[in-house]
This record gives C-alpha cells, structure tokens and sequence, in this order.
C-alpha cells in the first residue's frame, strides 16, 4: 500500500480522536483550531536551523545536513571537553525540524 494512505489513515484517526476531544468539551475551539494551525514562523524557523547546522538556508541534501549535524553535536556535546549543554540542545532540535521538513 501506498505510505500517502497510511499517512491519511493516521491523519483520519488523529481527526477523529481531536473532534472527539472537541463535541466532549475537553478542549475549546480555539485550543482545537490552534492545533492544527500553521505555525506562521517555520520558514524563519527553518532558515535558522540551517545556519545552526552550518548549511545553506535552502539546502535540501539531507545527507548533507545530517554530516554537518554529526560533526556539531560530537563538539558540542556537554560530556566532551569544552562542551556546550545549550548549543547542543540548538543543534539537536534543528536537526529534528529539518528531518521533519525533508523525510
């Protein structure tokens, strides 16, 4: 089968449960709307995790990004020498936006 019909599977059933949520009254309409918003910030969101990786702000080379983020996260690792806690905290979640934009 298809991965764009498992993916419209999911997506049907996280509806289905968030609806719920919703004709419950667990959750308001606004706090149902802003969950499926769209974040207004990720393309200067993605820009910057690009320049944290120390890629091109269009670059699309997952490969790429993942070497770039590899070398990075080893520097910064807070239990090397030198390490830095808060920029690997930086480099991590750029990698997961990017992964998340490009797979």
């Amino acid at each position: 089968m298809p991965k764009f019909v498992d993916n419209l599977y999911i997506v049907d059933n996280v509806l289905g449960i968030e609806v719920g949520r919703l004709i419950s009254e667990e959750i308001t309409l606004d706090e149902f709307t802003n969950e499926f918003s769209e974040d207004k910030e990720l393309p200067k969101k993605l820009i910057d995790a690009r320049k944290t990786l120390g890629v091109g702000v269009e670059e699309t080379d997952f490969v790429l990004i993942s070497k770039n983020y590899k070398e990075l996260a080893r520097k910064h690792h807070p239990d090397m020498p030198g390490g830095n806690h808060k920029q690997f905290q930086e480099i991590n979640a750029a990698h997961k936006l990017i992964k998340k934009e490009l797979t």
